[in-house]
């Protein structure tokens, strides 16, 4: 059980950094303890996109369109993390 909660908890704290260019969108996945997450799936929820983070947690999507994206991070034994809405630059 307390393995399970710990999980959870930790999966609340995973963070997502993000700066677009274009249709581009950059963005590094970190563990609370700013540890990088590599091998996480990186999703565009509205645009069906999907990349995985490298060793350093880095990440690039190329998007199809301009309109604000909501990403979802997902990785082995962690809880799904979602991030709303990006806006567009």
């Amino acid at each position: 059980m307390k393995r399970i909660v710990l999980l959870f908890l930790v999966s609340l704290f995973i963070t997502v950094g993000f700066a677009q260019h274009g249709n581009m969108l950059r963005g590094k996945v970190l563990q609370i303890d700013g540890t990088p997450l590599s091998g996480a799936k990186v999703t565009a929820m509205s645009q069906g996109i999907s990349t995985f983070t490298d060793i350093k947690g880095n990440f690039t999507i190329n998007l199809k369109s301009n309109a604000p994206v909501g990403l979802v991070v997902k990785y082995l034994k962690f809880r799904p993390y979602v991030v709303n809405s990006i806006p567009a630059n």
